[in-house]
């Protein structure tokens, strides 16, 4: 599948190398939108033993420890998700990580064991909202670090974030990588909802996010 990229507002090239596990990417790494719609809709694509995963690859063109920095810190979930979904960080329970191994890492890094409580609203035009629970097991500095569902709409969630140093046209960048496994349950109702629904939603909160981090982290 041929894909192309977009460029953000300040007039650098940002991949759109987005797709699913368990079907095969092109070496160019990129995907369009809809093409990802295309993946997540096929269905012999996606199930696994363990349910459904899922990788978003995203380049941005700031070095890997601002980078991380700004992933890291989890006050900045509500800044990266759709505006719609009226994101809230409602809890933090942060748990320090060792010192950075530079003077970029931020303070507020949730390390191993930080519990983040957030609350989001599933449908934009009700106004009920859904809480969601996470527990950090993994950090690394300037690596990667994992989130776990503790509580929330899915029977199982693992959420891997890892991150790669990559220049493209002599732009000192960050490949951002995101692997998602998650089951919904209920059976052949869940399987149709993440058909219909979820998956959908990811891949829309995904492109929103793409668009809006360069500004970000300017």
């Amino acid at each position: 599948m041929a894909g192309s990229s977009v460029e953000n507002n300040n007039g650098y090239p940002v991949d759109s190398g987005l797709g699913c596990l368990g079907k095969a990417k092109p070496t160019a790494g990129k995907l369009t939108f809809g093409e990802l719609h295309e993946c997540l809709l096929d269905s012999k694509a996606e199930p696994t033993p363990l349910g459904t995963q899922l990788q978003f690859d995203d380049w941005i063109p700031f070095p890997l420890p601002r980078v991380f920095a700004f992933f890291s810190n989890p006050e900045n979930l509500p800044r990266i998700m759709p505006a719609a979904m009226g994101t809230r960080l409602d809890e933090l329970h942060l748990v320090s990580p060792p010192a950075s191994p530079d003077s970029v890492g931020s303070p507020r890094a949730a390390g191993i064991g930080t519990l983040i409580v957030t609350s989001f609203r599933p449908f934009r035009f009700l106004p009920m909202r859904v809480q969601w629970v996470a527990r950090i097991t993994e950090f690394e500095w300037n690596h990667h670090f994992a989130d776990l569902q503790q509580r929330g709409f899915f029977r199982q969630w693992h959420h891997r974030h890892e991150f790669f140093p990559e220049a493209r046209n002599g732009v000192n960048g960050t490949l951002v990588r995101d692997l998602i496994h998650y089951e919904i349950g209920f059976g052949p109702v869940g399987r149709l909802a993440n058909t219909l629904f979820v998956a959908r939603r990811m891949c829309h909160a995904f492109e929103q996010r793409q668009q809006i981090l360069p500004p970000l982290l300017s």
